[in-house]
């Protein structure tokens, strides 16, 4: 069973993105990073909300050589013919199956809510919380409980501070 890593950029003061989802606000480097990551990963996990962002912005799937699923109470898949799966049914069970089976690196791309019900069902195993020194003001907030993880290293670069925690389960 391989890991499941998840990549947040949260603002100062909490928040992932302003309230039309918009990312703007993310240094270019951190973007790199991310998508750095994301091409490495063999499977990638995201949530409906980040999976219609990145499809309404660019229009197409960019991950589409890269085993995906989307969490979604629908199943409103527009790129089937991309390696795309949508987990419609009882999800954290299926995500629990595909650690299982998995050899690969997963990651969970974007989603808040989807990353603290990962946490919640134990079944992320690392968070880094990027913490960019910047305030939104407004958006889409992120505050996971954090209790079943443990905070394993701590980076401040630039006045970017990078938080990773690891499961305790």
């Amino acid at each position: 069973m391989k890991i499941l890593k998840a990549y947040i950029a949260q603002s100062a003061d909490g928040y992932i993105a302003y309230p039309d989802g918009d990312l703007n606000w993310i240094p270019e480097i951190i973007r790199k990073d991310f998508i750095e990551r994301y091409n490495s990963a063999d499977i990638l996990i995201l949530g409906s909300t980040t999976y219609r962002e990145v499809i309404e912005r660019s229009g197409l799937w960019n991950y589409n050589s890269k085993e995906t699923y989307v969490v979604s109470k629908f199943n409103t898949n527009v790129s089937e013919s991309q390696n795309v799966r949508f987990l419609t049914d009882n999800p954290m069970k299926q995500i629990k199956k595909i650690k299982s089976a998995s050899n690969g690196d997963i990651i969970v791309m974007g989603g808040g809510k989807l990353v603290e019900s990962l946490i919640s069902n134990n079944l992320l195993d690392e968070l880094v919380l990027i913490i960019i020194p910047t305030e939104l003001g407004d958006g889409i907030p992120f505050f996971p409980d954090l209790n079943t993880m443990e905070l394993s290293e701590e980076r401040v670069m630039q006045g970017i501070i990078t938080k990773t925690y690891q499961s305790m389960i």
